[in-house]
């Protein structure tokens, strides 16, 4: 399993970063994902290019944030559930 611990800022503003070492391993610009919750839940949410290499989650972040009630300085991890139709899980720890 892939994980990268992620802390969240300003969950709610429009976009939060990924590390690029992550992105430009499992993670391709300019394309939809699915964020999903430890519930199960799926949000859609679209990966920018962010620099030469990293990504930004973008559209969709801030609701599935609000949604799980995400908070500044919360740190999650992040795991790789599923490669071919890019499935992330966030979970806080």
């Amino acid at each position: 399993m892939l994980f990268l611990l992620l802390k969240l800022m300003r969950p709610r503003s429009l976009v939060q970063y990924i590390n690029a070492d992550f992105a430009s391993q499992y993670l391709k610009p300019n394309v939809t994902v699915k964020l999903q919750n430890c519930n199960g839940e799926q949000w859609d949410v679209y990966c920018n290019r962010c620099g030469r290499s990293g990504l930004q989650l973008g559209k969709g972040f801030p609701q599935f944030a609000t949604d799980n009630n995400l908070s500044e300085d919360d740190e999650c991890e992040v795991e790789l559930i599923e490669k071919m139709s890019v499935v992330l899980q966030l979970r806080r720890v």
